[in-house]
Parts: structure tokens; sequence; C-alpha cells
């Protein structure tokens, strides 16, 4: 949904195009984030009570990312990879979670400001940079383009999770590669 695989509703121009794709490919696998804070702050309300702003933010993320990872799971397994399913769910977290989201950022900020000394801050700072600009190195090791992204990507084609006889190790478990399927989906 966020472009199509060819390109047509992108500018014909290589800079705005790549450009323009950059900021929508960041998008579309952002809102897998914000779907697992979403739904694991929700889910946080219910059973974690007593955690301070960051660990909350830290738990919320750790148990939405699960829960990301399952809904892909059985929802491309048992109904397929219906990109309007996905877009639904995004949309539907977006818009029950703008306010929940603001709430986690802001507990999480002030209880980084009242516990950690400010040294910390551009450290992660950098840390986070270095690890989003490494999300657009292609990736070159045969386990990666055999299986972390040629299992999603052959499902993506398929348009469901099922078997691939030619895949061994695509039968593992796969969490990972479940959040990165969500934004192939999307895209």
């Amino acid at each position: 949904l966020c472009f199509s695989s060819t390109g047509d509703l992108l500018p014909q121009s290589p800079v705005a195009g790549g450009l323009v794709r950059y900021v929508l490919i960041t998008l579309c696998a952002l809102f897998p984030t914000l779907i697992a804070l979403v739904t694991g702050s929700l889910i946080l309300k219910k059973i974690g009570p007593g955690l301070s702003g960051l660990e909350r933010l830290v738990m919320a993320a750790s148990i939405g990312f699960g829960v990301v990872a399952l809904f892909t799971f059985l929802t491309g397994w048992l109904i397929g990879l219906s990109q309007y399913v996905f877009l639904l769910v995004t949309i539907t977290a977006c818009v029950l979670g703008f306010r929940i989201l603001i709430e986690c950022w802001s507990d999480a900020a002030e209880a980084a400001r009242q516990e950690q000394p400010r040294i910390y801050v551009p450290a992660i700072l950098f840390i986070l940079l270095l690890a989003y600009l490494s999300c657009f190195v292609p990736p070159m090791d045969y386990d990666v383009l055999e299986y972390h992204l040629g299992a999603p990507a052959y499902w993506l084609r398929e348009g469901r999770i099922g078997f691939i006889e030619h895949i061994v190790y695509s039968n593992f478990p796969f969490n990972t590669e479940m959040l990165y399927l969500f934004p192939m989906v999307l895209t």
C-alpha cells in the first residue's frame, strides 16, 4: 500500500523517487513498532503495575513484539497475507494508540531524566542512529538471504504462510521473520 513494487505511484525522478521510497519504507517499518508498543502497553496496564516509565516502555515493546509476531503468523497461516487486514490493524492501532504512545514516551523520558546520568543520552542516540542506518545496508550472508528474508518473501509471493519444501530452515519458529513480514505485507 505504501508504494507499488514497480514504483508507478512514485515520482519518476531517481532522487525524488528514492527519497520518497525511503521515507515510505521507514514509515511502513515503524508501524509494527507502534503496534507493538500499543499492544504491550495495553497488556501491561492489566498485569504490570509498579514499573517505572522506562521499564514499562521496554516491557511493553518486548511483549508487544511477541504479539505482533504471533498475529502475523496466525493471520498469514489461517486467512492469508491480506494487505487490507494488516492495514486495518495498523490504522486501528494508530488511532487507538496515539494517546497511549504519548503517555508511554513521556513516562519513559521522565524516568530517563531522573534515573540516568545525562552522559548516556548522546551514546544511546548515536547507537540508535547507527541501528537506523544499518537498516539500509543490503544483507549479504547466506542465512539472511536464504531464510531470514527468503522465507518471508516466498510467503508474501504465495499470499499465505505455509510449508516451504525447498527451504529446510523455514520450519523453525520464526518470530523475527514475522516482524519482517508485517511491513513487507504493508508495502
